[in-house]
């Protein structure tokens, strides 16, 4: 994650969008959310995406900043429905 933050600063604006296709157990995600960015990390294999899930649970604190995966989710998704693709 040292080495994602800085480029993720670089690269983005804080409350910018962060898309990570391939997420695998969540570096990017962690990075991007520790940095004021919000995060959308998409893995296939579910014993990733459940690593991944706890790690950004132990980073979040009562009343901290979560990275709005809800809201990041809901626009992938309205994105999605604009192409022509559906998301489960």
């Amino acid at each position: 994650m040292d080495v994602l933050r800085p480029l993720i600063e670089a690269y983005s604006r804080p409350g910018d969008l962060v898309l990570d296709p391939f997420s695998g157990s969540g570096s990017t995600s962690i990075a991007a959310m520790m940095v004021g960015r919000r995060y959308l990390g998409i893995e296939l294999e579910s014993r990733y995406c459940e690593y991944a899930r706890q790690r950004l649970a132990e980073l979040r604190t009562p009343g901290g900043s979560c990275g709005g995966f809800a809201d990041a989710l809901g626009e992938f998704q309205r994105w999605m429905r604009d192409q022509g693709g559906a998301l489960q």
